[in-house]
């Protein structure tokens, strides 16, 4: 069965952004932990931070050699160069096999994020280096979960695919990215963004599938990846700062479902269960159905609770009881594990609009060129224009 696109808007995306009440601090709006960099790579570590830091997260902490952490502190001096208790992890910028310590300790991470049977995981983007590390695990029996996201470009996508047992080139995946993307997300049981034109993401073990404008071709520079993984990593620390903390500010409409780890759908990873299972790697393409997946207690697919609650709980409302706002939520039957796909899809317009400021393209316009660290400083603008978009949109 072919996977079931989902259509969204920038407005219906930005529903998912998380505006802090009065009572909330640092901790409360997200903490992210990071490891980036190596003494061969050491910019991205500082691109990814710096990216974390301008999308609105509470605090970022750095594993990263001595170098690499001076570099990241001379740029961004609040980002904390310790260890400590993160609520999400971005693993794998700028990171190599070649350096075998560094390697470890992004594999000692990986493991933390893909938790054990006495463990729960935690949300985690896998980029560039993590993703070799994370093949071996998975072939040796571990298991992702929809929060952990995975960013490869079509090289990377060939390499991780080859390293499950479905040997693929990076010819094959630029020439059918939607199968690629489908059978990535399936055999890992993860959310998976494959960068490209266009950047897709897809989740539910690949049944769904999102299509996004990747910007400019301005946008195809050394770090841009980087910085999109800083942009993701701070998404999903906020959103797994919101479970939490079921008196947060931060509201949601129709708050049932997902108010916090003990109150959560009983299919949230977090209040026991691991996720959905990932498909068998030796399995290879996943299994046609006769009809869409069904939502747990629905006779509804996923793909139409998906559009059902988007349409209707997708824009921000101001609420006068805090201050702060509410912000939209997939309501009534759909759990919590479903949301990272739409979180995901959220972090590649962030960094597509970036860009299109960046690089000054428009109708009638071929722009110019960027550099990553130009991205890095136009988020917050990008993300104010977003929230206005949203709240003009509710009335």
């Amino acid at each position: 069965m072919s996977p079931q696109s989902l259509t969204l808007t920038d407005t219906q995306l930005a529903g998912r952004l998380r505006v802090p009440g009065a009572k909330d601090h640092k901790y409360t709006r997200g903490v992210l932990g990071v490891w980036a960099g190596s003494q061969t790579y050491p910019g991205a570590a500082v691109l990814a931070c710096a990216a974390a830091v301008r999308t609105g997260v509470g605090l970022v902490r750095l594993q990263a050699p001595q170098r690499v952490a001076d570099l990241v502190l001379a740029r961004r001096p609040e980002v904390v160069p310790a260890a400590g208790r993160s609520q999400a992890l971005l693993i794998g910028p700028g990171i190599s096999a070649q350096d075998v310590p560094r390697a470890a300790e992004a594999d000692a991470a990986l493991a933390l994020a893909l938790g054990d049977p006495t463990t729960p995981p935690l949300p985690a983007v896998l980029d560039a280096g993590a993703l070799p590390l994370l093949a071996c695990r998975l072939q040796a029996g571990a298991r992702c979960w929809p929060w952990h996201v995975l960013t490869p470009h079509a090289g990377e996508a060939a390499v991780l695919l080859s390293g499950l047992g479905r040997r693929t080139s990076r010819q094959q995946v630029e020439e059918d990215p939607e199968a690629t993307v489908r059978a990535l997300s399936a055999m890992t049981g993860a959310t998976v963004l494959l960068k490209g034109n266009p950047t897709l993401v897809s989740g539910e073990g690949g049944q769904l599938l999102v299509r996004l404008d990747p910007g400019p071709a301005w946008l195809a520079t050394a770090g841009s990846g980087d910085v999109l993984a800083g942009v993701l990593g701070a998404l999903l620390a906020v959103e797994a700062a919101s479970w939490e903390r079921p008196d947060s500010e931060v509201y949601r409409v129709g708050e049932a479902c997902v108010t916090g780890r003990g109150q959560a759908d009983a299919a949230e990873p977090g209040a026991g269960s691991p996720g959905p299972a990932p498909v068998d790697p030796s399995a290879g393409e996943p299994q046609a159905a006769d009809s869409a997946p069904l939502l747990h207690g629905s006779t509804k697919s996923v793909l139409e609770c998906y559009q059902e609650d988007i349409s209707r709980d997708s824009v921000a409302i101001p609420s006068n009881k805090t201050g702060g706002v509410k912000v939209s939520c997939l309501t009534g039957l759909v759990p919590v594990w479903m949301h990272p796909l739409l979180v995901t899809a959220l972090g590649g317009r962030i960094h597509a609009r970036a860009a299109d400021i960046c690089a000054g393209t428009g109708p009638g316009r071929q722009g110019r060129p960027l550099a990553a660290l130009d991205l890095v400083e136009t988020l917050p603008a990008v993300l104010e224009a977003l929230l206005e978009a949203v709240q003009e949109s509710a009335s």
